[in-house]
C-alpha cells in the first residue's frame, strides 16, 4: 500500500509517503495533520498497527509489530529555522495484543 500526504498546513512541495508495501511492512495510513503543540514546525503521520491474519490454534487476530517506509519530500530547515519534525504515531498502539511492551520502547529508522 502507498499513501501520499500533504499537511493541512504545509506549503508545496512538502510530501510524506508512507508505504508498507515490502516483506513484512505492516502499517496503515490514516492522516497527516499539524502537531498541536508546534504546528508551524512539526507534522504528526497518524498511522494504524494492521491486526495479523486470524490464527485458528489460538482463535485470535494478533497485533504487535509494525514496519514501514517514510519518505519524506520538501522538509528542511529555512529562512535559519530549526528543520521541520515529523511525529510518526501509533493511533492503535493500545489495542495491541501486549500494549505493556510498548512503555520504553524505542522505535528505529
Amino acid at each position: 500500500m502507498f499513501r501520499k500526504a500533504q499537511p493541512e498546513n504545509a506549503k508545496p512541495p512538502v510530501s510524506i509517503s508512507i508505504s508498507d508495501a515490502f516483506d513484512g511492512g505492516n502499517i496503515k495510513f490514516i492522516r497527516v495533520q499539524p502537531n498541536e503543540l508546534d504546528p508551524k514546525n512539526t507534522t504528526d503521520v497518524i498511522l494504524h498497527i494492521k491486526p495479523d491474519n486470524y490464527t485458528e490454534l489460538e482463535k485470535i487476530g494478533h497485533m504487535q509489530y509494525f514496519s514501514f517506509r517514510a519518505t519524506l519530500n520538501g522538509i528542511g530547515s529555512g529562512n535559519g529555522s530549526s528543520a521541520h519534525k515529523v511525529r510518526y504515531v501509533i493511533e492503535n498502539a493500545e489495542a495491541s495484543s501486549y500494549p505493556e511492551a510498548w512503555f520504553g520502547t524505542t522505535v528505529c529508522y
